[in-house]
């Protein structure tokens, strides 16, 4: 008798999850309860409270794992542009006793504590605001040069220079923190021969003093909706670390593996690649026990030339899991050969007949999806059928942690949509879909699904950017994104922006849009003062582009008002 979908879908506990938990159930007879680590996480994250001293290394021990030199002579005196009166710092801080916390890069947002890394961009050096993140109560500066900090002058008629000039101009350019209240003592600049690889030692330093599980999230598109569907459901029942916002590169990976705390039972980091051998550099870093890959697709072709070295890539984050860890793997025909050739323990979910962990039952509707797995019902408030992926490889991820049905699901429906990701809202009677932050042809293809699925909708518009690094596919690739948003968005109205948005509108007109209903428009600007005047009550609107595109520009243009969320 063959056996049935529920019990071909049996995803038993690893014997790696296994060890994982007992050493969770020893360290938590002497760490607080569930409740108190929730609200000292709710209150870390709202910047109410500060990371735990016990769990934080020394400043001194920064300066030893990156080889850096102790510039010991604080900033110059200056002038605040505000209060027209100096601004004096405190005393010196002891780098033997002065525990640091987390890292930033931009010396706005630094908190204190936390170290700063004087990382060179395109249109801005970080050495030029190491002073300004160190009078914001910077635990430290890791810097490559000393850049001394121009005096602004106060109120007596002349100008204090804003934050953002041009880098290359040299110290006159400096950002400045209009407080009164300067620190009590300020930290050292940390002098070194190159940022970017003293971060990267600093990383794999947090990485050594961790003993919890290592989690490596990556693939086409999903990755970061799967990364926080993931934390959100590991952070019910343990304390851990999760890659923060975009930083998912060659400086987002070393950053988020510099928020490890060795009292954390679990970290998610996520990875992303632009080019072959980026994932293996990153899984060098992080050295995860389970790795996580969504699905395979078409994105950065331009760098990769082509499906199966995208694959080749991203599977190289299976070659970094030790013999007893665990691949949790889309249903996708690239990670099924992969997962032939994986030394660990690999566990496919998804709708096909050989996936270990299938869901039945499955339905989607516009703000739900509902699918039952292992005898249990799941409901999730979220648009798109491609969540489903999402919601399975966390699903499996948190039971392997030893978490039961029952509370995933409770976990699960409780979660909501990452920002910009198929995020849906209302506002006077219109439906946006905005899902501007990147965009790839998979990942084109399942927003135009979910456009094509909205009812009730007195018209679908589509408003789509360029999606960029497809190099030369990016025509072919564009003109089935206009036949796709005909065939499956239902559109009634495209327009298309960026330097393929004519091939966009010729495939939607193949694809019997009117021509009069296919506009090609070459930039975002050139849209932005006719889509508030085109878009009418009743309408669905999906705003999607790759990340140079900038297309939330788009979405801020049709909601001025304060939108209603949904998801």
């Amino acid at each position: 008798m063959p056996k049935t979908p529920a019990r071909k879908g049996r995803c038993k506990l690893s014997a790696f999850s296994l060890r994982t938990m007992d050493r969770l159930i020893r360290a938590n007879s002497h760490r607080p309860t569930s409740e108190h680590r929730h609200a000292e996480r709710a209150a870390r994250a709202r910047g109410d409270a500060p990371l735990p001293t016990r769990c934080r290394p020394t400043l001194a021990e920064l300066i030893e794992a990156i080889g850096g030199t102790v510039v010991a002579k604080p900033p110059s005196v200056a002038v605040s542009p505000s209060v027209g009166k100096p601004f004096t710092v405190g005393r010196a801080i002891d780098p033997r006793n002065a525990a640091v916390g987390a890292s930033a890069i931009d010396s706005r947002a630094v908190q204190p504590g936390e170290i700063f890394w004087a990382l060179r961009g395109a249109r801005c050096d970080g050495n030029e605001y190491a002073a300004d993140a160190l009078r914001r109560g910077a635990a430290a500066a890791v810097v490559e040069r000393i850049v001394e900090p121009a005096a602004p002058l106060g109120t007596d008629g002349s100008t204090a220079i804003a934050h953002g000039g041009n880098a290359s101009s040299g110290a006159a350019i400096q950002p400045w923190m209009e407080t009164t209240d300067p620190p009590a003592a300020i930290g050292p600049r940390i002098l070194v021969g190159h940022v970017p690889a003293a971060l990267n030692r600093w990383a794999v330093w947090r990485r050594q003093r961790f003993d919890g599980l290592m989690i490596g999230v990556t693939g086409s598109a999903g990755k970061t909706t799967t990364r926080s569907m993931i934390d959100h459901l590991l952070g019910a029942s343990a304390q851990g670390t999760a890659t923060p916002g975009n930083w998912n590169n060659e400086l987002g990976v070393p950053l988020s593996l510099a928020r490890l705390q060795p009292g954390d039972d679990y970290a998610v980091i996520e990875m992303g690649a632009r080019r072959s051998g980026d994932i293996a550099h990153l899984a060098a870093l992080a050295r995860p026990h389970w790795g996580v890959i969504t699905c395979i697709g078409d994105a950065h072709l331009e760098s990769f030339g082509s499906r199966e070295a995208i694959a080749q890539t991203k599977t190289e984050l299976l070659a970094a899991l030790p013999a007893d860890g665990l691949a949790l793997l889309g249903d996708d025909d690239h990670l099924r050969r992969a997962a032939r050739r994986c030394r660990c323990q690999a566990i496919i979910v998804g709708t096909s007949e050989d996936c270990r962990l299938r869901p039945d039952c499955v339905e989607h509707r516009p703000g739900s999806l509902r699918f039952r797995l292992e005898g249990q019902a799941f409901h999730l408030a979220v648009w798109g059928e491609h969540h489903l992926t999402s919601a399975l490889l966390a699903a499996a991820a948190a039971r392997e942690f030893g978490l039961d049905w029952p509370e995933i699901a409770d976990r699960l429906a409780a979660f909501r949509a990452v920002p910009q990701r198929c995020q849906v809202f209302h506002r006077e009677g219109v439906t946006i879909i905005d899902d501007t932050y990147n965009a790839s042809p998979s990942a084109a293809f399942a927003a135009l699904k979910l456009l094509g699925a909205i009812e009730p909708a007195a018209r679908r518009i589509a408003i789509l950017g360029e999606m960029a690094e497809l190099g030369d596919e990016a025509a072919s690739h564009h003109w089935l994104l206009g036949e796709t948003a005909v065939r499956e968005g239902r559109i009634d109205l495209l327009i298309a922006c960026g330097p393929s948005a004519r091939c966009t509108v010729a495939g939607a007109r193949n694809a019997g849009l009117l021509r009069r209903w296919a506009i090609a428009c070459g930039a975002v600007e050139e849209l932005l003062p006719y889509v508030p005047r085109t878009i009418r009550p009743g309408d669905a609107v999906l705003i999607k582009g790759s990340r140079v595109m900038a297309m939330e520009r788009v979405v801020e243009a049709v909601r001025p008002a304060p939108a209603t969320k949904c998801a």
